[in-house]
């Protein structure tokens, strides 16, 4: 193994430079990482530096994820999607026999029936599960004092995320695939988390970031061969008869065998140095020391909203700066423009289609990068445009009939993602809503495409704003019955 570090060396000189770069592209998610050193400290300090270590892994772990997917970093084909796992297949380019934890991800997520070491095949389906150490060198994490590939005090992140957002899961990942509603091939769930008792704390789970801590019980971390999931991560059996509320039964980080109904489950753990020998909640001796952190599929998606938001402002802007007015946008369920609509969608389609009136082309595949289109974004942002700003407004434009947003009042354009339709989902944890449901429609919003604005958007405010020309603030807080997501585009 002591041969490796050279090679790690240059591995990580060239990755921390692509990291860096990523990262720069999303500008307000920057990723700084330190590393504790372990090798000097008695016990008592060195549990002490694991905790501290752990809870600070888990927050960079996961802006590093994120700012990697924005960024589409390395393995990631658009903003939302994630790269696959690091696993120890054996397979990999480079490795030695028996395959190793490089950092760096591999070329699939593993079947729920695969055995370690062995070689990832089949077909991409039911089967997969998308779980295996964190690719730590391709998401950009600086980490001082690397430590070995059988990592003895559990400080190198796992994680694992639904197949769905893999680089061979859904096609559309955007608010659609939310609602569910996007365009997938295998209808693979979301990931559930329980408590330390076996409560849901949530279903709809995109993304689980585990960190082992020290060994436990029979776990072996020997170096050769490598071992898998199952010498780091932990299981739980709680008791028929434990202290409600509860649900009794054992729950295993490491299984990934689990029936495809039922796809990825995980416990976080109680604080072990809590748990008495005689707690009667638990099966004894009580070893899990996991401690683990979650993105909702609907929080990940609010996140990638921004970016899509951000590269549509981009792109309007560049197009008034050449033409001087902002173009016509598509009626709400449709993709071409209509000359004089003010409000709706961006346009898309192909990109033969032009906007009436002579206007300067304006769909999607002509305007924004190829990832905006195949998600099929503009279906789901609402644009509406100043009746002074548009191409058929009289001269100079913009002078005057702006938008008033908030308290700003000479807005030019506006964008709004329009976030997942308020709507009552029978089992899902947490519930999204009860009524009373978005103001704007005071019923199940039916999803998309619709014709109708409060279809899309939440507030009354909002959803009248074409006609009033006044909206809600930027930033307004996001709620169980209100996810709109506004970006003023110019001035």
């Amino acid at each position: 193994m002591a041969t490796r570090a050279p090679i790690q060396a240059r591995r990580s000189n060239r990755r921390r430079q692509r990291g860096v770069a990523m990262v720069a592209l999303v500008l307000l998610i920057m990723v700084t990482f330190g590393f504790f050193g372990l090798r000097n400290l008695n016990n008592s300090q060195r549990q002490t530096v694991l905790t501290n270590h752990a809870e600070q892994m888990l927050a960079r772990s996961r802006e590093a994820l994120i700012a990697t997917s924005l960024a589409m970093g390395p393995g990631v084909g658009s903003p939302g999607r994630l790269p696959f796992p690091d696993v120890r297949t054996g397979t990999t380019s480079g490795d030695p026999a028996g395959g190793d934890y490089d950092g760096t991800r591999d070329t699939d997520c593993v079947r729920r029936t695969w055995v370690s070491g062995a070689a990832i095949t089949g077909a991409f389906n039911l089967n997969i599960r998308c779980v295996g150490r964190l690719p730590w060198r391709d998401v950009g994490l600086e980490i001082d004092d690397v430590p070995a590939d059988n990592d003895p005090d559990g400080v190198m992140p796992w994680f694992a995320f639904s197949p769905k957002l893999s680089a061979n899961g859904c096609t559309e990942v955007s608010t659609k695939l939310a609602n569910n509603t996007a365009n997938c091939a295998q209808n693979w769930p979301w990931i559930t988390v329980v408590d330390s008792k076996g409560n849901t704390l949530t279903n709809r789970a995109a993304v689980v970031i585990i960190v082992p801590g020290p060994k436990l019980g029979n776990q072996n971390r020997s170096a050769i061969p490598l071992a898998d999931s199952s010498a780091y991560l932990d299981s739980v059996t709680v008791r028929a008869g434990c202290n409600a509320p509860c649900v009794p039964g054992t729950y295993n980080n490491a299984q990934r065998n689990l029936a495809n109904t039922i796809g990825l489950r995980f416990i976080q753990c109680a604080d072990i140095s809590t748990v008495a020998s005689n707690n009667p909640d638990y099966t004894h001796p009580y070893q899990c020391n996991d401690k683990l952190t979650y993105v909702t599929i609907d929080d990940w998606i609010a996140t990638v909203e921004k970016r899509a938001l951000a590269e549509a402002k981009q792109q309007l802007n560049a197009f008034y700066a050449t033409n001087g007015y902002f173009p016509y946008a598509a009626p709400l369920g449709s993709v071409d423009c209509v000359t004089g609509q003010r409000y709706g969608h961006l346009p898309s389609g192909n990109a033969a289609v032009r906007c009436p009136g002579g206007g300067a082309s304006f769909t999607t595949q002509s305007w924004v990068p190829t990832w905006f289109d195949i998600n099929n974004w503009a279906d789901v942002i609402y644009y509406d445009v100043a009746p002074g700003c548009i191409q058929s407004a009289s001269l100079p434009r913009c002078t005057s009939s702006l938008l008033t947003v908030g308290t700003q009042a000479n807005v030019r354009s506006l964008l709004i993602a329009a976030g997942r339709p308020v709507a009552t989902i029978a089992g899902q944890v947490p519930a999204m809503t009860t009524p009373p449901y978005a103001a704007s429609r005071g019923a199940n919003q039916t999803g998309y495409p619709s014709g109708t604005v409060s279809n899309y958007l939440d507030s009354v405010l909002n959803a009248t704003g074409y006609t009033t020309l006044v909206y809600d603030a930027v930033n307004t807080a996001r709620t169980s019955i209100y996810n709109d997501q506004l970006l003023i585009v110019a001035p």
